[in-house]
């Protein structure tokens, strides 16, 4: 998918409620420029015959608009400002999707049929696969508060999956990750890719207890920044874009709760071109809505978000620092004709002392080269710098990348010699008026 493609889809997903504020917002604006019109139209007044009473009417409805459109713009702003709280949440959880989502393909395997069919799909895709493992883990409920372990356990799911930490270092081992842990007894370690790294010591609240038929408490020594498994992509699940809460314990203590009921099976599938595989995503969604308890995460998904949000921020700010620069250059183009204006006296005396105008014009040239010669190399300066942000990292790899940031760099630079061409000239006539 194009870049442009990206940023055009998640316009059209907000059009209308941005329709919906910007209409109201003018027609407000309007109703209110319309009564305070009317109060001070002279031709209005001159027919009323009470015409206090008239002024005292359309005041105090005039007020009564004017506070209903500040509070309708606060109460708009708020909402407009907690959904791209939303997106940018979901931009923070995903940035780095490569390490966010380590798996290309991951989802619990609970019905054989199922299993049969994603797998079906997976190996006659154009996708082929190149590791494939299944790891076993233990879903529990926790007893003690998730805060403990947690930092931010609203991003989380409520239950807990347990993994041995045999199974965890054979993963790290295959992905080439020095992450190997050493447990022994009922130590865990926690695994949260959103929250930050920690070593719990003995003054921590570090005892947290998990039921699975019988409680079993466990001595948390460490929480790391990885991520075993994905956050979950399935739409039709309400945990979509949850992270998984992972503890890996011990063996022993892993072989004590083994034989729960609660014992589940995950496929793990590094594929070839992860990144383009969104129709194949889309394939296995529609077979895994059929359970929509049922665990799926995909690179695709969590890829297409990501460089989508990316995409509409940068195709944004592109075109919202072009309005900036124009206003930039309007402002320094009338402040300069204020200045000739000012300055013609000072002209005319180089006139009179024999300064020709062809000297003149390069006096003129030079100072207005060196007003608008700083902003124009300052704007360009720093729409090359922001393309660090990690923020814009997805869509760093796409082709249209370069001809887009060219393009607006050359865009800076036509306004900014239109404004000096302009104010050049301009400013010459200024300052030869004969007075």
């Amino acid at each position: 998918m194009k870049l442009l493609d990206l940023s055009w889809r998640n316009v059209r997903r907000n059009f209308r409620i941005y329709s919906i504020y910007l209409i109201s917002m003018i027609i407000g604006v309007v109703i209110q420029y319309t009564f305070s019109s009317l109060i001070f139209n002279e031709d209005v007044l001159a027919a009323l015959e009470n015409e206090e009473n008239f002024q005292v009417g359309l005041i105090a409805a005039s007020i009564v608009v004017f506070l209903f459109i500040i509070f309708f713009i606060l109460y708009a702003n708020t909402f407009f400002m907690n959904q791209r709280k939303k997106e940018f949440d979901y931009a923070v959880q995903l940035d780095g999707s490569t390490k966010n989502f380590p798996n290309d393909i991951a989802f619990e395997s609970q019905d054989e049929h199922i299993q049969h069919q994603i797998e079906t799909l997976i190996h006659e895709s154009n996708h082929p696969v190149i590791t494939h493992e299944t790891i076993e883990g233990i879903l529990v409920n926790p007893v003690t508060n998730r805060d403990v372990a947690f930092e931010q356990s609203d991003y989380l799911t409520e239950d807990i999956l347990l993994f041995s930490e045999t199974q965890f270092n054979d993963i790290v081992a295959l992905r080439g990750d020095d992450q190997e842990v050493n447990l022994h007894g009922q130590e865990a370690i926690v695994l949260s890719k959103i929250d930050t790294p920690k070593q719990f010591t003995q003054d921590d609240q570090s005892e947290f207890t998990v039921k699975v038929g019988d409680e079993s408490t466990f001595h948390l020594i460490e929480r790391k920044d990885y991520a075993l498994l994905g956050p979950a992509s399935n739409l039709s699940n309400t945990n979509v874009f949850l992270h998984l809460a992972i503890f890996i314990i011990s063996d022993e203590a892993y072989a004590t709760i083994q034989n729960s009921q609660n014992t589940q099976m995950y496929e793990l599938y590094q594929i070839e071109n992860a990144k383009d595989a969104s129709a194949l995503s889309a394939q296995i969604q529609a077979i895994v809505s059929q359970s929509p308890d049922i665990y799926y995460s995909a690179f695709a998904d969590g890829y297409a978000i990501q460089a989508e949000s990316s995409a509409l921020l940068l195709f944004t700010a592109a075109f919202l620092a072009v309005i900036a620069v124009f206003a930039l250059g309007s402002i320094i183009y009338f402040k300069q004709l204020r200045e000739a204006t000012d300055e013609q006296k000072q002209y005319a005396i180089l006139r009179k002392i024999g300064v020709s105008n062809t000297e003149m014009k390069k006096v003129i040239r030079k100072k207005l080269l060196f007003v608008f010669l700083p902003p124009l190399i300052l704007g360009m300066l720093h729409s090359l710098f922001i393309m660090n942000y990690s923020i814009f990292e997805e869509v760093r790899d796409f082709p249209q990348l370069t001809s887009i940031m060219w393009a607006i760099l050359i865009i800076y630079f036509v306004i900014y010699f239109l404004f000096y061409v302009s104010s050049t000239n301009l400013y010459y006539k200024i300052v030869n008026q004969q007075k």
